[in-house]
């Protein structure tokens, strides 16, 4: 329901962007919580490196999400105030679901297979990371998830 009224008011384009980032950044955030409990597969002194990582991601698709709404608020004549509940109501939502999904603190191939679609569904220059450390980051959350 909260997905039907964001797509009401932000052009649908803009709202699949922000809806897109606004899930990779969730997911992003999703991953960094599971490392707090660290698998036996990840060394420990990799993991704050790929946490580090995740979160420039994640920050970086708050960035977009932010934009999409200002952009919105603008086209509309909205206040951002008007439309940012919405979207918020939105990544609850998102969270709830990825919470009932992945209940556990077990890395799931899932998580990489998301975050590298994100990755390359996101400008280079709007990651808000190292295309570099992002693709080490995730070749070892691919590894982690692999080894249980």
């Amino acid at each position: 329901l909260a997905c039907t009224a964001v797509l009401a008011i932000i052009p649908f384009a803009q709202a699949e962007n922000v809806t897109q980032a606004q899930t990779c950044g969730i997911m992003a955030d999703l991953v960094i919580e599971k490392l707090g409990t660290p698998p036996t597969s990840a060394p420990a002194g990799e993991i704050p490196a790929v946490i580090s990582t995740l979160q420039s991601f994640s920050d970086g698709q708050g960035a977009i999400v932010d934009a999409g709404i200002t952009k919105s608020a603008e086209q509309f004549s909205m206040s951002v105030d008007a439309i940012k509940p919405q979207v918020d109501a939105q990544g609850a939502a998102i969270r709830g679901a990825y919470a009932q999904k992945f209940p556990d603190t077990k890395l799931y191939q899932d998580f990489v297979v998301s975050l590298k679609g994100c990755a390359n569904g996101t400008a280079p220059e709007k990651l808000n990371v190292e295309v570099p450390a992002l693709k080490d980051a995730l070749d070892k959350l691919t590894l982690w998830a692999l080894r249980g």
